[in-house]
């Protein structure tokens, strides 16, 4: 029960996550009861058969719960596994739209004539046009 929860330790190392605290209770039974009958015929004093059947019935059950999942940090927090996958989950988003505004934006220089330019190229180019030169200097720096 406990291995999903630990194997998102090593999963999200790299966001400063260094272990986890659970509430986690669990207890069960199983009993296993067995009903044998057979019958055994001697066709000589060597040899002997037999002939039998097994019935088992099985009675499992099982209670409890894994509740209040939290990280340890490596800056000494302790968030909630869900508050903090959320997080991460709305970083990515908010990093996927920003690079796709960023794509957007460069939409009108791949369609210009200064598409096939490099971007030292671009910037040659652009010398009489100090605010596109600015634009493809701050697209260019922003990259790398």
């Amino acid at each position: 029960m406990e291995i999903p929860i630990a194997s998102m330790v090593p999963a999200f190392a790299d966001l400063g996550v260094d272990g986890y605290t659970v509430d986690m209770e669990f207890k069960g039974t199983s009993v296993y009861w067995g009903i044998q009958a057979g019958i055994s015929y001697e066709i000589n004093e060597n040899i002997s058969i037999f002939a039998g059947a097994i019935y088992i019935i099985v009675k499992n059950t099982y209670t409890g719960y894994i509740r209040d999942i939290h990280f340890i940090t490596a800056d000494g927090s302790n968030p909630r596994a869900d508050d903090f996958m959320n997080g991460v989950g709305d970083q990515a988003q908010a990093g996927a739209q920003q690079l796709n505004e960023t794509g957007t934006a460069m939409d009108p220089l791949i369609n210009s004539p200064l598409g096939g330019l490099s971007f030292d190229d671009a910037i040659a180019a652009t010398a009489v046009d100090p605010a596109t030169q600015g634009q493809i200097i701050a697209l260019r720096d922003g990259l790398i």
